[in-house]
Formats: structure tokens, sequence, C-alpha cells
């Protein structure tokens, strides 16, 4: 299952073994609390600017694109479990978008939030614009499909 997970995602064969430092494991959940936190005290654009200047805690060797782009999927995948946790699903997509970004960036990768408007949008959907996260140009807490169904609006940080 993880191979064909794996070519999916890559279209290479193969599971590489990603592992995520036991550090950050147990820090992740304060982490991404306080990361919150913050962002609910600011206003307007000041949560955008969350992204600029953020120190590297932990810097990661990975010696491919492909390594860099499945250790951040996974690093998505935990910090979405925590931010759904203390969110109760409550938390929109900039927000988790920024929040996902910040803590990429903390391990020396260059991610940056993308802010899309939806290219066909109906009267059931709840908003017609849409934030997530890319890393070389690939979306890492989304599937490949948001490429197609929104128009790039802005990158940040650019």
């Amino acid at each position: 299952m993880k191979d064909m997970y794996t070519f999916m995602i890559t279209g290479e064969r193969g599971f590489p073994n990603i592992k995520i430092p036991m550090s950050f494991l147990l820090q992740s959940p304060f982490l991404v609390f306080n990361l919150l936190r913050r962002y609910k005290q600011l206003e307007g654009n000041k949560k955008l600017h969350m992204l600029e200047n953020i120190k590297t805690d932990c810097s990661i060797d990975l010696h491919n694109e492909r390594m860099r782009y499945l250790f951040a999927r996974k690093i998505a995948g935990l910090t979405i479990l925590w931010i759904n946790l203390f969110r109760q699903g409550e938390a929109l997509c900039l927000e988790r978008a920024i929040i996902i970004c910040m803590v990429l960036r903390s391990f020396g990768l260059s991610a940056k939030v993308i802010i899309g408007k939806k290219l066909s949008f109906s009267m059931i959907e709840r908003f017609p614009f849409h934030a997530w996260v890319e890393l070389d140009g690939k979306p890492v807490d989304e599937h490949i499909g948001v490429l197609d169904q929104y128009k790039r609006l802005d990158e940040i940080p650019s």
C-alpha cells in the first residue's frame, strides 16, 4: 500500500524511510498550539507577515526533491492533526496553510502559501478562494488537482 501511495504522489516506485526528528514529535503539539494562538491575536495582513523571518530550528538533510516533498507531506499531515485537534475542525484554509508553512520553514524548507481563486464556482460552495502550501511547485497539504481548480493569485513569501 505504501508503495502505491508513493507512486501516486511521486511517480516513482519504492518507499523511502523518512524519519521525523523525535524532538519535533515531542514539541509539535506545543509549537502548533502557540502558532495558532499567535495567529488569532493578529489582524489582517499581519497574519501573512508571520511567514517572514522564521528561524530554522531543525535543518533536515534530504538529498533530493522527492525526499524533501515526502518529508514535507509527513510534517504537514502531523501539523493538520494538531490543528484539527486544537481548533476542532474550525480552522479555515488560510489559517491552516500559514501554520503548516511556518512549521515547514522552521525545518529550512522553502514552503510557500498559495492563494487562489476557484476557476468554476457554484452556489453550494462556501468560499470562492482557497489557500494551500506548496514546496517546489507541488501542493503539500492538498491533492495535486488543486492546481487545476484554482487560479493562482498570490504566493507568500514571494
